[in-house]
């Protein structure tokens, strides 16, 4: 059985939900329980990439974990623990690694199914979606020189609750594959918290000024230019016997009439905004970014050893 968060939080989404109290930023440290562990960050450097060829990755990374507790259940895990604690360190060092994937997609926009067993006919519903072009006819912020011309985006029904999100040319998205149960005293509700957290550390290290917005999740920025609330990130996780998928979502140089045509995350009246948006001009790129918040929230876990692997798409091993 999928543990999605929407079950965990009352029918709350992650993806584009409300989930109260969860503004609040612990600072504590949830260091990994297997010593030196590594982290593995895949970055895939294609611009722009495949979105169901990266999802078949993270789901691939998935399950190893699942194949492994196949192997190794956790009732026999813990006997072990007591009768051979050799052995069990021995089998702990056999489990697969955590990883994450940084990535700019390709444009898409994604559902859960859930929500699109609502819809009577999904592919009427999602036409309109699937034949947007900006009228910037660009990927990017129509202020950058190097724009990039439109493709057509697609539509996909995913396997989170939630409703609809756009990930496209100029977002970053970081997925997160780690099993809650190697780290010290982490649950979900933490988890959250570090991730939306770092984010907001982040954002704020960039000079804007980060807002609550209700009970939402996610980051919220107050806008200098008219002091107007926009959203800047989005989280959305999925769980799976306490291993996490998907992750986070940022807006770094992206078109954003891909996301403000339309309502996204089932938030009415609310635009988004981009970090270049806000600040005119950027110092890094994404890449650079997506290694910057993998090491802050490393930082949160403890300090694993992370390894950074820069791919491409055609490297992707399913």
């Amino acid at each position: 059985m999928i543990l999605t968060t929407t079950m965990l939080f009352k029918r709350l989404t992650l993806k584009c939900s409300k989930i109260n109290n969860l503004s609040f930023y612990s600072t504590d440290i949830f260091p990994c329980k297997i010593v030196n562990q590594d982290l593995i960050h895949y970055h895939i450097n294609n611009k722009y990439s495949n979105y169901t060829k990266v999802s078949d990755f993270q789901t691939s990374l998935l399950k190893q974990y699942l194949d492994w507790y196949k192997k190794y259940p956790i009732f026999k895990l813990n006997q072990l623990k007591e009768e051979n604690i050799e052995q069990y360190n021995a089998v702990m060092r056999t489990k697969p690694k955590p990883s994450i994937i940084s990535v700019e997609f390709n444009p898409v926009y994604t559902a859960g199914k859930k929500f699109m067993k609502t819809i009577k006919s999904p592919d009427e519903f999602s036409k309109t979606y699937r034949h947007f072009v900006p009228n910037s006819k660009t990927m990017l912020d129509e202020s950058l020189e190097n724009k990039v011309e439109c493709k057509l985006p697609e539509f996909e029904f995913i396997n989170r609750g939630g409703k609809i999100t756009y990930h496209g040319p100029g977002q970053l998205v970081i997925y997160l594959i780690l099993d809650l149960k190697d780290f010290s005293n982490l649950d979900i509700r933490k988890y959250i918290q570090i991730l939306e957290g770092n984010l907001k550390e982040f954002v704020r290290g960039e000079g804007l000024d980060v807002v609550n917005y209700k009970d939402e999740v996610g980051v919220f920025v107050k806008s200098k230019v008219n002091n107007s609330t926009y959203k800047m990130s989005s989280i959305g996780i999925n769980l799976q016997k306490l291993i996490t998928t998907h992750g986070i979502s940022i807006n770094i140089q992206n078109n954003l009439e891909y996301l403000n045509t339309f309502e996204m995350c089932g938030l009415e009246n609310l635009q988004q905004t981009s970090l270049l948006r806000e600040k005119k001009e950027l110092s890094e790129d994404i890449s650079s970014i997506a290694q910057k918040i993998v090491k802050k929230i490393n930082h949160d876990l403890g300090n694993m050893n992370i390894i950074y692997k820069s791919i491409d798409e055609d490297e992707i091993n399913i």
